[in-house]
């Protein structure tokens, strides 16, 4: 009996989808991606999609598909389309599977293994490793082992269909016209297989990745192949129509995958992929001359035609035909069962489709006019904010040296970079610029045809239709900038959606702080995370552009410096972006910063990165050259910039591919940081805090402060914990932007206020205070009139309960930025009456408490239940005792509900780096003493009472210690004794450096006032928070214990209560017209210089003194 022909069937692709179990790998990448988002748009009916994911450190399949899938911007439509039942929807059509391609089985056991073979019907292998210089192990892996165990599902599933998505690119360096059949690959898959095997056996253990791939690149090379990638493609084709057996295969061959012509949206792609950093260079105008043909052929195609082309082949792919079929149909067992394509009975039939863009061509010239074309409609702008002009491209002899448009620049570090970076380009996609093949796509455009007209609207491929100015100028380039450039134009991108801060939960399983960077690049690759306006231009950061320059900046530290796991690098810098990517970067490899301040002298610096055993001094450039005589050879110092930080528009550089997904070799119980809270010059405090301090605080902190992609403006010194924390890891996890100013002077703060418009501020009360008073002074100069206004608005908004305060104030909002709301304070005491005032107007003001040894918080006031005086509640993770007091003295008064406070959590350190005494001094076990009293009020409130350590908190939020500053000032002239301590600023708020000088005896009223001259002139050559603003003379011996030690507690009393030390009954001499203690009392002069530099600073003179330095100030 013989077998009847079967016509080709119209082909319907949703009618033959529908209730089909299909597993997926590759889901989360581009063209899987598109597949999953068509599936569910196009087919709703299909019976369910099993997503094999592999899994990640850290990081679950079932967040891995939140992540990249469902809250990806390709599901945009589903999402408007399903609305608030979008997830019940998506998660009832979706099953995950963990499991890996590199492993027999996929890393199931046997009963997974057989289970899952169950609940399928066909088999679509999108999974690949795309990279074309991969490294050979990994393709091979990846590409061809990976392939082959899909085929084994398949089998295992009773011969179910499989699609395998592969290249047309398999055909290698061979020219003419390749045919939609089994290619002639001129191997034999067994030899190659063992060849590629015995490669991967060379480079086994290898750390990095320059021989792997150049392994890779030499076993292409042999086969006539330009690329590793290729040649594991053709490999994994040859193998699975070796293997096939029963089960129907397909092999999809698509040319150069590119943006979406117009679904899911137009335009839309994920990462600048093969063509597009030529593209990019051109419309950077860094491309002029390009030594390549005009009219050589490119294999473009857009994404959705892939796909449509892809579910086309599945939909056409029909099971084996069973014995029970055969039997039905009348035929018998030794009948030859013809199939639809006329394939015989036994190993089941292979077809293959190949989209590319042969049949409607498109050259290298064309492409690159469209582009110009694309880039006069929507340019790139350059960092000015101003539109790049993109003149015709030049087109040179292809063996001609390849010349950027900035070859001729003159720092020849950057000249180099720039030309290897183009030269690497061309030596990895320049073969596929004028491909030799040509494809037929015969049975593609036969596949094409056999649609119904509605399903050929909806699943368009037919690339003859295709008019590639339109696609390429008003889809692709467009789309590149938005969706993978992040549209630099001054403004922030299009964003995909509304920002998402990481869950608590997810937060607790990040082993480090380089993997907090990762996960939020992954979730908001596009927002802006960085930026800083220097020398006249932008320079901004993505969080996906960020990751990028921390690899590269990990791989320039590793393979230059020697830079690993546990090693300490010193950072001599204020905050700029390029502080917060050296920082992540070394985390990422598990180092340790160690954060200096940049007004330390260089050999402070030195003495302490000695201290730290530090391999490597990193400092920003203005403070470079000071260190350039006193540094240690063996801890090289280098210039925190270009090129060790590489600019926004750098792609992962060549060696750092190894880095690009590394998060931190250490464990989270390892240092991070090393933070010094005092000077090397007295007996060094520094603070060890491990990626778990961090994390805890952070993980306690995200949900609190609610910053979900905010724009904060950071003005507080990095090397400070308190910035660190709710300056940048807090914002980080929210996804917000954080932006430096270039030099801290008021000009430069109220320029970036405008210009950023920043919705929260970190501030010190000094700040505020500073900000509150120019507001005043604003009024006053206004007149009367103005000010009773100013009064009446205070009012109505009291009456309002501060609801309206950022309408009624709305010109003080203006001086601001216009956006700002919340303003997170620390580091002092915040007057509450200032609070209050800040509420009014329209600004919440909430404050915590905290040190640097609690990394550094430990309460906070939630913003919307703030209250004023108190600095907030416990921390989650905190816990909190008020321990009885010992207060220095005789005469002491109990308070009632008053203790010294202790602390103990996973943000608290676990001892002084080096200093075991000076642990003992505040640790009892896990217990802190912060050293400061409180009491809890009634709804759990912390409010602080005073403080039992020696330590001076300057009203701008320094940390002071007396002993280091008393170690400044030791040796000065005709002086017996100088005693360092704080006593109340001229605010109220915080206090001031006071010295305590004892004269010698022997020292006349001439050399007693030219103390105050030496004081000030050795003062030139400290800190500005550690210089003397006030001078006692003290008449007489220094209260001290019976071991000579000075009662600083009984000193400070007796200053406050007007005492000298004179010896009672003797009268204190008066002091003279130039003695400090006449200098604010009774000098006109001084009190009219004072209101000057108060209407400088738009400040009351009442809150300035001649102990305040204008670098304190922010000047």
């Amino acid at each position: 009996m013989t077998p009847p022909e079967v016509e080709p069937d119209p082909l319907e692709i949703a009618r033959s989808l529908a209730g089909q179990r299909l597993l997926v790998s590759g889901a989360t990448g581009f063209i899987g991606k598109v597949l999953v988002e068509k599936l569910l748009w196009s087919v709703p009916e299909v019976g369910e999609l099993v997503l094999l994911l592999r899994p990640r450190r850290g990081d679950s399949v079932e967040e891995r598909v939140r992540r990249e899938i469902l809250d990806s911007p390709v599901m945009a439509r589903l999402r408007a389309r399903h609305q608030a039942g979008w997830e019940e929807w998506a998660r009832s059509k979706l099953r995950v599977v963990e499991g890996d391609l590199a492993t027999e089985r996929l890393g199931l056991d046997a009963s997974a293994w057989q289970g899952l073979a169950q609940r399928i019907d066909r088999v679509v292998s999108c999974a690949a490793s795309v990279t074309f210089d991969e490294r050979v192990d990994r393709a091979t892996s990846t590409n061809v082992r990976g392939a082959v165990r899909l085929l084994e599902l398949a089998r295992a599933a009773g011969d179910v269909p499989l699609l395998h998505l592969s290249t047309c690119f398999v055909s290698g360096r061979s020219s003419g016209t390749i045919e939609e059949s089994a290619g002639d690959f001129g191997f034999d898959s067994r030899t190659l297989l063992a060849e590629l095997d015995r490669a991967c056996a060379e480079v086994e253990g290898d750390d990095g990745d320059e021989a792997a791939v150049a392994k890779g690149r030499e076993v292409a090379a042999a086969h006539r192949f330009n690329d590793v990638y290729t040649l594991t493609k053709a490999l994994a084709e040859r193998m699975l129509e070796e293997q096939r057996g029963g089960v129907p295969l397909a092999i999809v061959r698509p040319g150069i995958v590119e943006s979406a012509l117009a679904q899911p949206r137009p335009g839309w792609i994920e990462a600048v992929r093969v063509a597009d950093p030529l593209l990019v260079a051109y419309g950077r105008g860094r491309l002029r001359e390009l030594p390549a043909d005009p009219e050589g052929r490119l294999e473009l195609i857009p994404v959705d035609f892939v796909v449509h082309a892809t579910l086309a082949a599945l939909a056409d792919l029909g099971p084996a035909t069973t014995t029970a079929d055969a039997a039905q149909a009348g035929f018998g067992r030794g009948d030859v069962i013809r199939r639809r394509d006329g394939g015989a009975g036994g190993p089941a039939p292979v077809r293959y489709y190949q989209v590319g863009s042969s049949r409607n061509p498109l050259t290298l010239g064309e492409l690159l006019a469209h582009a110009r074309d694309g880039f006069a409609q929507t340019p790139l702008r350059d960092q000015q904010g101003r539109a790049i002009e993109v003149p015709p491209v030049r087109f040179v002899s292809p063996g001609d040296e390849l010349r950027p448009a900035n070859a001729g620049r003159t720092d020849r570090q950057g000249r180099d970079r720039v030309h290897e970076h183009f030269a690497r380009l061309f030596e990895v996609y320049g073969p596929y610029l004028d491909h030799p093949a040509r494809y037929d796509d015969t049975a593609t455009r036969a596949l094409s045809a056999r649609l119904t007209d509605t399903e050929r609207a909806a699943f368009p491929f037919d690339v003859a239709q295709l008019d590639w100015r339109d696609y390429v100028a008003r889809m692709h380039v467009p789309g590149l900038q938005r969706f993978a450039l992040c549209a630099e134009s001054g403004e922030p991108p299009p964003s995909p959606g509304p920002a998402s801060t990481l869950s608590r939960a997810r937060l607790g399983e990040l082993g480090s702080l380089g993997e907090l960077l990762i996960e939020v690049a992954r979730r908001h690759p596009d927002r802006i995370a960085l930026q800083t306006f220097r020398q006249g231009r932008w320079l901004r950061y993505t969080y996906r552009q960020a990751l990028t320059a921390t690899s590269n900046i990990a791989a320039c530290l590793a393979q230059r410096h020697g830079i690993g796991s546990g090693d300490r690098v010193v950072l001599w810098t204020t905050g700029s972006p390029e502080w917060v990517l050296m920082t992540m970067a070394l985390w990422r490899l598990g180092a340790v910063a160690v954060p200096l301040d940049p007004q330390w002298p260089p050999g402070e610096v030195v003495d302490a990165a000695k201290l730290v055993g530090a391999k490597l001094i990193c400092a920003m450039p203005r403070l470079h050259p000071a260190l350039a005589s006193a540094a240690d050879p063996a801890c090289p110092v280098v210039e925190l910039a270009a090129p060790l930080v590489p600019e926004p528009d750098v792609e992962l550089l060549p060696g750092a591919e190894a880095f690009a997904s590394l998060a931190a070799p250490a464990a989270s119980q390892d240092l991070a940081s090393i933070l010094f809270t005092s000077g090397t010059t007295v007996a060094p405090k520094a603070v060890p805090l491990t990626h778990a301090n961090y994390l805890a605080n952070v993980r306690d902190l995200v949900p609190l402060m609610e910053l979900e992609g905010e724009r904060l403006l950071s003005v507080l010194p990095v090397h400070h914990v308190f910035e660190q924390m709710v300056g940048l890891l807090v914002p980080l996890a929210g996804a917000s932007t954080v932006s430096y100013v270039a030099e801290l002077k008021p000009d430069e703060i109220r320029w970036m206020m405008s210009t950023t418009r920043p919705t929260v501020l970190v501030a010190v009360p000094r700040l505020l205070e500073l900000l509150h008073g120019g507001i005043e002074r604003s009024v006053a100069a206004g007149g009367p009139m103005l000010g009773l206004w100013f009064k009446l608005m205070f009012a109505l908004s009291k009456a309002t309960g501060g609801r309206y305060g950022h309408r009624l104030f709305a010109k003080v909002h203006q001086r601001f930025g216009g956006s700002l709301r919340r303003i997170a304070t620390g580091g002092a005491a915040l007057d509450p009456d200032l609070g209050r005032r800040f509420f009014w107007m329209g600004f919440r003001v909430a404050e915590g408490y905290g040190m640097t040894e609690t990394a550094p918080v430990l309460s906070v006031n939630p913003w919307r239940e703030i209250r004023f005086g108190s600095v907030g509640r416990p921390l989650p993770s905190v816990e909190f005792q008020l321990r009885e007091v010992e207060v220095e003295g005789e005469g002491a008064e109990e308070t009632v509900d008053v203790g010294e406070i202790w602390v103990r959590g996973p943000n608290v350190m676990s001892g002084y780096h080096d200093n075991p005494e000076a642990t003992a001094e505040v640790m009892q076990g896990e217990w802190l003493n912060t050293g400061d009293l409180g009491r809890f009020d009634g709804d759990g409130y912390l409010h602080l009472c005073g403080r039992t350590k020696e330590m001076i908190v300057t009203d701008a939020g320094k940390n002071v210690y007396p002993e280091e500053v008393e170690r400044r000032y030791r040796d000065l002239p005709m002086v017996e004794d100088l005693v360092v301590l704080g006593l109340p600023s001229a605010t109220g708020r915080g206090e001031v450096v006071c010295a305590v000088v004892a004269p010698k005896a022997t020292a006349s009223e001439d050399d007693v006032m030219a103390i105050w001259p030496a004081i000030h002139e050795r003062s030139r050559q400290v800190p500005s928070y550690q210089r003397i603003g006030r001078v006692e003379i003290w008449r007489g011996d220094l209260p001290k214990t019976s071991t000579l030690k000075v009662r600083r507690a009984a000193l400070r009393k007796a200053l406050l209560a007007g005492e000298n030390g004179a010896a009672a009954g003797a009268a204190a001499p008066a002091p003279s017209a130039a003695s400090p203690a006449s200098r604010v009392a009774g000098d006109d002069t001084e009190l009219e210089i004072l209101e000057i530099l108060a209407g400088l600073l738009r400040s009351r003179a009442e809150l300035l003194g001649p102990g305040d330095r204008l670098s304190e100030l922010g000047v």
